[in-house]
């Protein structure tokens, strides 16, 4: 009976619990690998909006600069400047000044960039390559190319996505990805077969980041594990999202394979061009490549992965399998027949095993109240942990729509003349004063003085808002712009060196505010977006300014931020948040209509679009405490490992909830050492009790008044 008890658990784990978490795990592992690519295609996009936002205002300075006869800056300068406050690209080259002169009327809408990838060593770049779009009817002389040139390391490109921060050890559930190694592979269709002039596939590792002992150039003639004598075209592998078994390093690993789809900007352009440096330093553009990453797990580390026992249940199993041990006794007293002997042993392992099964009980019991204490404490933290972000998180954005409105009330009459100039009829419109209007009231100079030019603007511009503007409501920011109600940019504060002017018509929150939609209580629009100047992700929080009338809205004031509550926060061991959107469009802008998308995050440099909705398995307690605006605990499978979420949702904002979690790893670890302690502690007890008994039995057998047996007698 005791052997059936203990064969029914071990056949549902082999049958049932084994092969479901090789599908959790598998899904858990492709689901991470689209993440990752997707993260990426969206920082390649991010970073050649800004080249091109580079180019365009290039091109404006230009046009500018013709007009004006005084201090200029140079296009080479300013291209490279503006790409400069990004950190990581840097400028190559910019057209030549005929060329620049040529194209500088054109519309900016008309520039389209192509990405291609040179490689100097083991060292690989991303090149981006703006020129302008031409139309079919201009001349050859018109279609003269201009070419705008920048270039990244790959590595800052894909290393925030997939390498582990310095804090990875306080927040592994956050950032660990599940992948022994990462790699990012260049396939190019049509090179030359080695030793023939026939053209095939021809794989080059570009990225790899992982497990030290592999060194991978190329995945051609891939290994099969289970049978070393054939090989894997891994070409034809890589054209869809699939998975392989394959013998890498004298390793087995299943290699998860998900193709980098990057969209271009050009027509009938490959997604990639493959650019390779000779030692003369020439280029040589190769068509027809396409990236694929690779995620490797170790075999034997999905192994224990898929047969990883939950602690609760180990701990369970093992409680359970010592009481079926000792229950051996009692059940021979219950099934005891009128026949049967009772013999002075089966006293002995009775009272022994009373005594350890009701210690074993005790011990227990007082496991299950002491964890359940500690779990209790640990949601009191947590919910104290969401009411502090909370409570900070609408204390920052009260203070930075403050801040807006006195830099607006600041901004005004150069506002107002501003707008002024721009009902007059153009024939009488100066541009020029426009234009320096606008560079006058450069926030780096606020701080300063006023540059002096042509126009003297000190009757719109008080000296006194100048020299002591007052920021004391917010200084966190990094500029601050004004739009027309057209979302034309007219003016900016800024502590860049330059300013530059983007349209912002096409932003949520310009759209927003042009709506008569806004958050809370004051009047304002705040959404996460990446910055067209830099390729990070930045708050902007938009208010409206409004004209003489006080109804009609003259202009759109945003200021961008990096909230100091939730972006790069230092949070507690253990604990995280995230910022979800439960309707998939807030921002609208995005490109991500899933409910569930991830807005702030305590990992910023890990997970860009994550959907939280997905990461835990879409958990129907999840989603409906989401969904129906509740405050509650609840438990989920969150990255394959359980975690305890406190939902909250944001007073002013409809659509967003505060999610706060802890790892209940830790925890259950932690206990786990003390019972195993305490077990190891009670089980050398338990055993020196067993020898006394052992001892007092057999002196007891070999007495003259031994008795065999005590019933009956």
């Amino acid at each position: 009976m005791s052997i059936l008890l203990l064969a029914i658990p071990i056949t549902i784990y082999f049958t049932r619990y084994i092969t479901t978490q090789k599908s959790y795990f598998t899904n858990r592992n492709f689901r991470h690998l689209a993440n990752i690519s997707r993260q990426i295609e969206q920082r390649i996009s991010a970073f050649r909006a800004v080249v091109k936002n580079a180019a365009a205002d290039t091109l404006k300075q230009q046009a500018e600069n013709a007009k004006d006869a005084g201090a200029k800056v140079s296009p080479d300068q300013n291209f490279k400047e503006f790409l400069a406050r990004s950190g990581r690209l840097v400028g190559e080259s910019v057209p030549t000044l005929p060329n620049l002169k040529m194209d500088a009327g054109r519309d900016p809408k008309n520039l389209q960039v192509r990405v291609t990838r040179s490689s100097e060593g083991e060292t690989s770049s991303l090149n981006f390559i703006c020129t302008i779009r031409h139309r079919p009817e201009e001349t050859e002389y018109d279609k003269k190319e201009m070419r705008f040139e920048a270039k990244i390391d790959l590595r800052e490109v894909v290393k925030p996505v997939v390498g582990q921060p310095k804090d990875a050890s306080l927040r592994a559930s956050e950032t660990d990805h599940g992948f022994d190694a990462i790699l990012i592979v260049s396939l190019d269709e049509q090179h030359p077969k080695i030793g023939s002039e026939e053209k095939g596939p021809l794989s080059t590792t570009i990225y790899q980041e992982g497990a030290p002992e592999l060194d991978i150039d190329s995945l051609d003639n891939l290994t099969r594990a289970d049978a070393t004598d054939k090989t894997i075209e891994f070409s034809t592998l890589s054209r869809s999202t699939s998975l392989a078994d394959v013998r890498l390093a004298d390793a087995d690993y299943r290699m998860y394979l998900q193709p980098l789809e990057l969209a271009d900007d050009s027509e009938d352009q490959p997604d990639v061009q493959t650019v390779s440096k000779t030692t003369a330093g020439a280029q040589n553009e190769v068509a027809g490549s396409r990236w694929v990453m690779c995620g490797l797990v170790e075999a034997g580390h999905f192994r224990r992965q898929t047969w990883a026992f939950p602690y609760p249940m180990l701990i369970t199993v093992a409680v359970f399998t010592t009481l079926v041990a000792l229950s051996w006794p009692f059940l021979k007293l219950l099934f005891i027949g009128p026949k049967d002997r009772l013999r002075l042993s089966d006293v002995y392992f009775t009272a022994f095993a009373l005594l350890i099964g009701s210690a074993m009980l005790t011990l227990f019991i007082l496991f299950g109240i002491t964890y359940a204490r500690s779990e209790d404490q640990l949601d009191h933290q947590l919910q104290k942990f969401s009411t502090e972000i909370e409570i900070h998180f609408q204390q920052e954005v009260q203070s930075a729509g403050d801040e807006l409105k006195q830099l607006s009330a600041t901004a005004q009459p150069a506002l107002d003349s501003i707008n002024e100039a721009l009902e007059t009829p153009p024939s009488k419109r100066r541009e020029t004063e426009l234009s320096l209007l606008s560079q006058n009231c450069d926030r780096k100079h606020i701080l300063d003085k006023p540059r002096v030019g042509p126009y003297s603007l000190s009757q719109n511009c008080s000296r006194k808002h100048l020299d002591e503007p007052n920021l004391d409501a917010y200084p966190y920011f990094h500029r601050a712009t004004w739009s027309d109600n057209a979302g034309t940019m007219r003016l900016q504060w800024t502590i860049d060196a330059h300013t530059s002017y983007l349209p912002v018509d096409t932003k949520d929150f310009f759209k927003r505010i042009m709506e008569g939609r806004t958050r809370g209580a004051g009047e304002f629009w705040l959404e996460p977006t990446i910055s067209r100047y830099t390729g990070d992700k930045v708050a902007i929080v938009s208010k409206p300014v409004y004209a003489a009338d006080k109804k009609t809205i003259s202009n759109v004031a945003a200021l961008d931020i990096g909230p100091l509550s939730l972006m790069h926060t230092v949070v507690p061991a253990g604990f995280g948040y995230r910022i979800i959107d439960n309707s998939g469009i807030d921002p609208a802008d995005d490109d991500n209509a899933k409910p569930g998308k991830v807005l702030f995050q305590s990992s910023e440099s890990q997970e860009v679009g994550e959907n939280f909705f997905e990461e835990c398995d879409n958990d129907h307690s999840l989603r409906s405490r989401v969904f129906g605006r509740n405050e509650d605990f609840v438990d989920v499978n969150y990255r394959g490992e359980g975690h305890r979420l406190y939902i909250k949702p944001i007073k002013g904002f409809p659509n967003w909830s505060l999610v706060v979690f802890r790892n209940k790893q830790p925890l259950r670890t932690v206990y786990l050492e003390m019972l195993t302690l305490a077990g190891f502690i009670f089980l050398s007890y338990a055993v020196i009790l067993l020898i006394l008994f052992i001892i007092i039995y057999f002196v007891k057998t070999r007495t003259s008044e031994r008795t065999e047996w005590i019933w009956p007698s």
